[in-house]
């Protein structure tokens, strides 16, 4: 007997991955394994920018999974489209509730609507841990409140005060304010993603699935029970995953695949008095120069992230350093991220979900690097099965041309989410 015929009548099942970025690096291998065993309903964000692949769409459908698109509204009116999404959605017919957090707005109306009609919730670990939440905040208010005090000539702890003040009047309006004004109660819980003073903050998910022990220690240290937690094998570890993936992505019949440079904001703080602009186009020409002459017949691609646009000064300064690279071209921050991967022969970056999708679409070499600094990326490695090196002077010591794509292998002591929750239907339990 195969696993389709293990659940009785093909149950159904409801998910919400969040954004197409997300949903592309780990999502969709969990919709895509739960396809096996139920009828799958997956709801996606209609977003030009980052939009699903066609291919993708169409091979999901041949598994029989339906798609719901939405679009996004924005402050009361977005809180009032979400209420009422959620409530249009027949979760009494679902046996459960699948999504990638219960901390963003739309997840936790979707949540709450699902438990009122007593469907089960369980939330999935989206990425990698890059380390304590808390920490990695505790970062992001020195990069970009240094960045903004460093552009003003103003003392760093300004900048720090400006940037947690944001975060803070965006917290309250999000989960307190806004909730009241739709006759909600405020979202509960101690913390929100733009607080981050607990890990990912899954407070409401019946269930919570992780892919590292890191993150379950986190989630027990933040109160969850034991009983609440799964570990589980990353999802794109799967052959069935793999298989998917090799069946949307195989060869298109491309002219010439280049090689793609991500070029993002660093996952550590160097100090307001560190211009992070100037030291990244510094970082990306260093290893720019080393790819043309380890590589020198393969176009390069370099995408800042859009938020890079910004930076004065940055992209004049990083053409002027690539001036004598001829096959090095600098494309569009705002072009589809996705359509790049998948038409690339070998994707560099930091540590972002788009190594993570980098990894899953291209079957190409994926590499991991410090661009300013040293980072620990081995968690990243755990989970998506890239190459790490911790900074460009790691990188410029080995001959990047014989990497090889990386899979990540299977641990086989460990349930997939498909299997943990075929169990739980199968056998419920008074925990679920």
């Amino acid at each position: 007997m195969d696993d389709t015929e293990i659940v009785p009548s093909m149950l159904k099942c409801f998910v919400y991955p969040g954004p197409n970025h997300l949903f592309l690096s780990v999502g969709i291998f969990h919709v895509v394994e739960l396809a096996e065993r139920f009828h799958v309903t997956v709801l996606l964000e209609e977003f030009q920018d980052n939009a699903i692949p066609q291919r993708v769409l169409q091979a999901l459908k041949t598994k029989n999974v339906t798609i719901i698109f939405f679009k996004r509204s924005r402050l009361l009116d977005k809180h009032r489209s979400f209420k009422t999404f959620a409530k249009n959605i027949p979760f009494d017919s679902f046996e459960f509730f699948l999504t990638d957090n219960d901390i963003g707005e739309l997840n936790v109306y979707l949540a709450r609507e699902a438990q009122r009609n007593r469907c089960p919730v369980f939330c999935y670990q989206t990425g990698a841990c890059l380390g304590d939440i808390k920490e990695e905040f505790l970062n992001l208010i020195k990069i970009h409140g240094g960045r903004w005090a460093h552009k003003r000539g103003m003392p760093e702890w300004i900048g720090r005060l400006h940037y947690y003040s944001q975060r803070l009047m965006r917290h309250y309006w999000n989960y307190w304010l806004a909730p009241m004004l739709v006759g909600e109660l405020p979202f509960r819980g101690k913390s929100s993603m733009f607080l981050r003073t607990g890990w990912w903050c899954k407070r409401d998910g019946d269930r919570v699935f992780v892919y590292e022990d890191a993150v379950k220690d986190y989630c027990l240290r933040d109160g969850l029970s034991k009983t609440r937690i799964n570990l589980i094998a990353p999802p794109s570890s799967l052959d069935i995953s793999q298989e998917f993936f090799d069946e949307c992505y195989s060869p298109q019949g491309l002219i010439e695949k280049s090689i793609l440079l991500l070029v993002d904001w660093p996952n550590k703080s160097l100090g307001a008095e560190v211009n992070v602009g100037a030291k990244l186009v510094e970082q990306t020409s260093i290893i720019a120069h080393y790819l043309q002459r380890v590589l020198p017949d393969v176009p390069l691609l370099i995408k800042p992230h859009p938020s890079l646009m910004n930076e004065v000064s940055f992209l004049g300064d990083l053409k002027t350093l690539l001036n004598d690279i001829t096959n090095a071209q600098i494309v569009d921050p705002q072009r589809n991220a996705i359509e790049l991967i998948s038409s690339s022969r070998m994707v560099i970056g930091e540590q972002s979900t788009l190594l993570g999708l980098a990894q899953n679409l291209g079957r190409v070499p994926v590499i991991s690097v410090g661009f300013v600094g040293s980072i620990d990326n081995r968690a990243f490695a755990e989970v998506y099965g890239t190459h790490c090196f911790k900074s460009v002077v790691d990188l410029l010591k080995i001959d990047i041309s014989t990497l090889p794509y990386h899979h990540l292998e299977r641990n086989q002591n460990l349930d997939s989410l498909g299997e943990v929750v075929k169990n739980m239907i199968l056998t419920p339990s008074t925990d679920r």
